[in-house]
């Protein structure tokens, strides 16, 4: 890297590029074969699978995610998938042991619902083509954290499909209801949706809730909890072959 002077440029001729870094005017060249050591392609496959295959997710959630072009949840989502990408291709992964993995993100930041939702969500799959998510009995003023005067809670529960190979949509299901928010005690709730199986398919399971208040709904970003609440993901050949395992690991 170089100062430039008495003229200054930004841009690139041949292989030199001319940039500003820190108000300094500078020039660098480009290497012509760039040496990269294993890990460091291995860890730009992983960002470009993971990239592809947020889009997909972001488009299939868009209707509960409350601010979808939110750089910081992309980046978080886009960490999350890399990481569940990275956990499939463990040795004992390739052996059909399947890796410990928590399905919990939260895909708004400033409201996370375990802070406003105090009871447990389960997401089960009682058959290889369903996923039954279970709310247990509650009572709405106990059990809900909510902005003063709300008088009704909106829940809405998406799965989305992604194919982790060909980094492509497969579809969503959605289910919506509304409890009123006051103390009356609730029974517990089953709700099952559809759920597609095979290798290499990622389905997450996401809960939004919205409050109203006087007939209007809550826009404050600290009331607006969306979260990845569990998932059921097959067994993908993401990137690394057996050699690369070795290197990486």
């Amino acid at each position: 890297m170089g100062k430039q002077k008495p003229r200054f440029f930004i841009g690139r001729i041949g292989n030199c590029v001319y940039y500003m870094w820190r108000d300094i005017y500078c020039m660098r060249t480009i290497p012509e074969h760039p040496h990269q050591c294993e890990k460091v392609k291995l860890q730009s496959a992983y960002n470009g699978r993971s990239t592809s295959l947020g889009k997909p997710f972001r488009e299939l959630l868009n209707s509960a995610i409350p601010f979808p072009l939110d750089m910081n949840m992309q980046t978080h989502l886009r960490l999350y998938l890399q990481k569940w990408m990275k956990a499939q291709d463990t040795p004992g992964a390739m052996q059909g042991i399947s890796p410990a993995w928590q399905w919990e993100l939260s895909l708004n930041a400033d409201a996370p619902l375990p802070s406003i939702l105090r009871v447990p969500i389960q997401v089960l799959q009682p058959q290889q083509d369903i996923l039954r998510l279970e709310i247990p009995p509650l009572v709405p003023t106990e059990a809900i954290k909510a902005p003063l005067g709300t008088t009704a809670v909106h829940w809405k529960i998406v799965s989305a499909c992604c194919d982790t190979q060909q980094l492509a949509a497969m579809g969503n299901n959605m289910y919506e209801f509304t409890m009123m928010y006051d103390n009356q005690a609730l029974p517990g709730q089953t709700i099952e949706l559809p759920l597609q199986s095979g290798e290499g398919l990622l389905t997450l399971v996401v809960v939004a809730l919205r409050f109203e208040t006087a007939g209007m709904q809550v826009t404050d970003k600290r009331w607006l909890p969306c979260d990845v609440v569990g998932g059921v993901g097959g067994r993908v050949a993401a990137v690394l072959n057996p050699l690369q395992r070795e290197a990486v690991l």
